[in-house]
């Protein structure tokens, strides 16, 4: 039988948890410090800032996170999730449409 290939939104997924999993170095969860690197580094364009500790800790307050016991993907998922969220809404509020110019395009 031959193996089928993933979309282009399982890799999408693939690709989150795989990223997540490195960051938290193969942990259930990631370190405050974990995920700055993991936002700066694959989310620079969305996260504007991410080195500067402020903007993490504001990011992380805004999403409810806290660090005591590390985050987890589920957390992780929430800031994915305000992210796709926002880029989502921001298309609709443009006059015409917006050809995408994220990496999965």
């Amino acid at each position: 039988m031959a193996e089928r290939r993933c979309t282009e939104v399982e890799s999408a997924i693939d690709t989150l948890v795989t990223e997540f999993h490195k960051a938290a170095n193969n942990r259930a969860t990631v370190s405050s410090a974990g995920l700055t690197n993991l936002v700066s580094s694959q989310l620079p364009n969305r996260v504007k800032n991410s080195e500067d500790p402020t903007v993490m800790a504001a990011l992380m307050k805004q999403l409810n996170i806290k660090d005591s016991e590390g985050i987890t993907f589920q957390e992780f998922w929430g800031l994915i999730r305000q992210l796709a969220t926002t880029e989502h809404e921001q298309s609709y509020k443009q006059k015409k449409p917006v050809e995408c110019t994220c990496r999965l395009a």
